[in-house]
């Protein structure tokens, strides 16, 4: 890898603005739901981000190794 791993695409922004108009017109149900999705995307995003950190620290070839054990 040269560089600087890529970085995993935020997808939060919409969401948020999304959220933030089902608590303004009161739709509990999509709020909640759309919480959730928020919450679970961020968890996804964080898993992203530490195998990106872990390969670019041990390299591909060993990454892809432990994978594998």
């Amino acid at each position: 890898m040269n560089g600087p791993p890529p970085r995993p695409v935020a997808v939060g922004a919409g969401r948020n603005e999304s959220i933030r108009l089902a608590v303004e017109v009161g739709d509990n149900g999509t709020r909640e739901l759309l919480e959730s999705i928020l919450k679970e995307e961020e968890e996804h995003i964080d898993l992203l981000e530490a195998q990106i950190n872990q390969i670019a620290r041990i390299g591909a070839q060993n990454y892809l190794m432990e994978q594998i054990d």
